[in-house]
């Protein structure tokens, strides 16, 4: 799942695949450190599944979200630690009790067709996005846009229809990507095949379901970068495929190692780990407008036969981070601590309980079809019948996992979030009734409520208590059930500088290079 950054599908989402951790006796290999960036040179990536569409209106997935931001490029960028910082724009002003933002733009900026990137640039693309007839997954958060105006050349005023503070980091995920305004019109509905931003990355070229190339833009506004002279992206679904690829020079870096596969890592001189951490979870979400799981009774009775923990010993030596009990992890300022009064902990008596009170409890789950995300499906219908919960695994290549998972074709279903720093960016898009991404079918005002609550308040001090209020409503309705924070651990050559460690593991390119 995914989509992006700050309100992020990316949180990008991505399909369920294996839980990492920062945890574990073995410490991550540091990348190495060079001292002057050095042009030159190509960049290949080992992905684990194929991306949407290059265009805002599609994006999903972090790896969707890697891809454009490399080529279109967002208003702001989230920094290591969730920190807002200027890239299209500069700045922005808050107004009228964050009901109303002046954005300033970076000046004699053009898209990559030569087009100039301003004001109007911005108006159009807020707007596309913002478009019903569009069907941008991102269009909830821009449901409150009232106005958008574009005030002179360089600057931008946007007036919500209720105060909104998460609004700025808005801009650093999907709905901040600009698209060439003329590219689009020219493209329509082609536009993602043939994508056209103000990125340090041109489009090349794309082999379908196999590998997209990128090529440096010279005239990107932050010269010298970018470093690198292409970049390619290859999906490689299998992890131990992924490694070997690494491993022989096919690929320099993988997004996403195995946390048994750290030593064998660290144990090559030519090879780098970097710990990433995670602001995003796995867990299995159940479709909650379809029977059976419609009953919130037979959502607790999953909930208390699951024990992440046992799990994370069988397959991951451990060193999965568990103990997380509502969408957010101990790297978010929203975290509100390893137990949520009312959510059903680990409880097998509790579980049999239950079921014996429903009679019968049996469906379907969703999983993508690699190894890890079988072998922890498996673990969980083991779990689920020492409870009496009978189980059928549902096997899915991961972009037919997403669609079903957008499209709320399930019963239940083992995804991810990638996450976000900006903890609004890990629930609105998900659980607020109406959303396009709202995948689990949950309608609940007392959640809207407080989503509505948490996005007027000004500080975190007063968010958080509404945060945490909304953790205890998800525990009472159980929309999902957490097993792992989204831990993430990437592997590359030596020699590969300059990407920050991001803990919703969107891959930066711009400054990258290698010595």
């Amino acid at each position: 799942m995914a989509f992006l950054g700050a309100v992020s599908l990316i949180a990008a989402a991505c399909g369920g695949s294996s839980p990492k951790s920062t945890t574990g006796s073995t410490a991550p290999t540091a990348p190495a450190v060079a001292s002057m960036p050095k042009s030159g040179g190509s960049l290949s990536i080992g992905v684990e599944a194929v991306w949407h569409p290059i265009d805002p209106l599609d994006a999903t997935t972090f790896t969707d979200a890697d891809i454009s931001m490399a080529v279109l490029a967002p208003l702001f960028d989230l920094g290591p630690g969730g920190t807002l910082q200027p890239d299209l724009a500069t700045g922005y002003t808050a107004q009228d009790g964050d009901k109303a933002y002046v954005i300033t733009l970076r000046q004699n900026v053009t898209f990559q067709d030569g087009t100039p990137f301003d004001a109007q640039a911005v108006v159009f693309n807020l707007q596309r996005d913002a478009n019903p007839a569009n069907a941008c997954k991102c269009r909830v958060d821009l449901k409150d846009l009232a106005s958008v105006v574009a005030t002179d050349p360089t600057t931008v005023t946007v007036t919500l229809t209720h105060p909104d503070s998460t609004f700025p980091s808005l801009l650093a995920n999907v709905p901040g990507m600009m698209a060439s305004p003329a590219a689009v019109q020219q493209e329509g509905k082609g536009f993602g095949l043939h994508p056209v931003g103000a990125g340090p990355f041109k489009f090349v070229s794309e082999v379908a379901n196999s590998s997209v190339t990128l090529a440096k833009w010279p005239g990107y506004w932050n010269a010298p970068k970018p470093y690198l002279d292409s970049v390619t992206f290859k999906v490689i679904p299998d992890v131990s495929t992924r490694l070997a690829s690494l491993q022989s020079g096919a690929i320099q870096d993988d997004e996403d190692i195995l946390p048994t596969e750290i030593s064998t890592v660290q144990s090559a001189s030519n090879l780098q780990v970097q710990s990433l951490g995670g602001v995003g979870t796995y867990f299995v979400e159940f479709q909650t407008q379809r029977a059976p799981l419609n009953n919130v009774v037979a959502r607790q009775a999953i909930t208390y036969a699951t024990d992440p923990q046992v799990i994370d010993n069988a397959l991951f030596a451990g060193k999965a981070s568990t103990g997380i009990e509502s969408p957010w992890t101990p790297q978010s300022w929203a975290y509100p601590g390893p137990s949520v009064p009312g959510y059903p902990a680990y409880d097998l008596a509790k579980a049999k309980q239950l079921v014996q009170q429903l009679g019968v409890l049996s469906f379907t789950l969703s999983i993508r079809n690699d190894a890890t995300s079988v072998a922890v499906g498996q673990a969980l219908q083991s779990e689920w019948a020492a409870a009496g919960i009978k189980v059928q695994l549902n096997e899915l290549q991961n972009l037919a996992l997403v669609q079903d998972s957008q499209t709320g074709k399930f019963q239940a279903m083992f995804y991810r979030l990638a996450g976000s720093y900006e903890p609004d960016g890990n629930v609105s898009l998900y659980f607020r009734s109406g959303s396009p991404q709202n995948s689990v079918g949950l309608s609940d005002p007392v959640v809207d409520q407080l989503l509505a609550q948490e996005r007027g308040a000004t500080t975190q001090a007063a968010r958080k208590p509404i945060l945490q209020s909304l953790a205890v409503q998800l525990a009472k309705d159980i929309p999902e059930d957490f097993l792992f924070a989204a831990d993430w651990w990437r592997a590359s050559v030596s020699n590969l500088h300059g990407v920050p460690n991001l803990a919703n593991n969107w891959m930066e390119l711009q400054g990258a290079w290698l010595s």
